[in-house]
This record gives structure tokens, sequence and C-alpha cells, in this order.
């Protein structure tokens, strides 16, 4: 992950203006104008960002957050459903710690956990389990009841482990995702890597704590 990539993502980072904001005191800042449905079932455990646009549904089921995660613009975070004998019932939904999930991405999980970056657009079907330490790039459509592995790239419509598609299909991907749906910071993660290094541990806690530190308000 080279430093040009580090410069890109952040001098794209937009500032906010502190009365459109909640700042909780475990330090959670929460847009005004975000949608939190049913709010004494969301969990946010500290220094979270939820911006504007953004809806979590715990209305259906219970939501939990970990620290340091971002949920950006226009993104659904909706607990999923599972058929039962003689109906439905929506199951609660946990994201770890050090998760983005970028702008207009729907997540219908059952787990995401820690250290995963879910791209622009991309769409996490029902019951999908997010292992930690994985990358949904933009635009990415995940089928429900997927398990997706640590240390795992996901690509495509429908999504598939990066590591499974040759490298034509993996070539033309990449164009696609640089060329129409993407996020300031997909394209220079992901671009020709088949899987993520072992030490995506810390470059996410990083990009997000670093990102934490740098979402002020404008002077």
């Amino acid at each position: 992950f080279n430093g040009h990539a580090w410069q890109i993502y952040y001098s794209n980072m937009p500032s906010y203006v502190k009365a459109e904001y909640l700042e909780t005191a475990s330090g959670n800042k929460i847009s005004r104008k975000c949608c939190l449905s049913g709010p004494r079932r969301i969990k946010v455990s500290g220094k979270a960002l939820i911006m504007p646009g953004s809806i979590i549904r715990g209305d259906l089921a219970p939501v939990s957050i970990g620290q340091h995660t971002i949920i950006k613009q226009d993104s659904v975070v909706r607990p999923p459903f599972k058929r039962l004998k003689g109906g439905t019932a929506f199951v609660p939904l946990s994201i770890g710690d050090h998760v983005i999930i970028e702008d207009e991405a729907i997540v219908n999980a059952s787990l995401v956990g820690s250290h995963v970056h879910i791209g622009r657009g991309a769409v996490i079907g029902a019951r999908t389990i997010i292992r930690p330490c994985c990358v949904i790039e933009a635009g990415a459509l995940v089928p429900p009841d997927t398990v997706i592995p640590p240390f795992t790239i996901w690509r495509g419509f429908p999504a598939r482990n990066a590591s499974t598609i040759d490298n034509i299909e993996g070539e033309i991907t990449n164009k696609r995702l640089e060329t129409d749906v993407t996020t300031n910071i997909d394209p220079a993660i992901t671009r020709n890597a088949t899987e993520l290094p072992e030490c995506w541990m810390e470059i996410q806690q990083e990009l997000t704590t670093t990102y934490y530190k740098n979402f002020k308000p404008r002077a």
C-alpha cells in the first residue's frame, strides 16, 4: 500500500459542520442527517463515524458496531432475515473494529469481522459471513449465505474470490472499477492483487484511526 494512495485518500477526506454531528462521550461522531431506526438496539463501541444519509436498521434486530468503524454516506446496514417454520425472523448483525463501509454500500450480512473494507456501491447479500481482514471491492455483489475467508479480496458481479479469477478477467474487473464505481482508495489498495498482505490488520488500523483523527469540523 503505497504512500501515493494515502495522499489521495486523505486529500479527498471531507470536513464537517460541527452542528450537524452528535459527538458521544465515547467519541462517536454521528451525523444528524443519518437514519438510526430503533436506536436503542444499535450499539456503537466508540470513535466510530456515521455519516449523512446512512441508514442503520436497528428496528429489525440488534446491530453492534465496533471501535473506529466508518460508515460513509448513503450506505445501508440492515440485519438479515432467516426463514423459519411458519415465517421469518431477523437476526442480529455484528460489525467488528476498524471496518470501513464506503458510500452507497448495502450490508445485509450476519457478521462483518474486524479490519474489513467494503467498497463503494458493494452489496453484501443476506446472512453473509465476512471473516476478519477482507476487502470487498467497489461495485461487487456478494451472493446471500456466502462465507468469506480471511485475507481475501472479492470482486465482480457476482463477487468471487480474486484468487480464483484468471488474469484476463481480473484485469477487466480492475479497469471497470477505476472508471465506473470506485472510491478514493479501492483501486490503490487492490490493483493487480489477489490476496491481502499479512500486515493488512496494521494497514486498516492505521487507515481508520488516521481518518478519525483527521475528520475535523470546518474552521
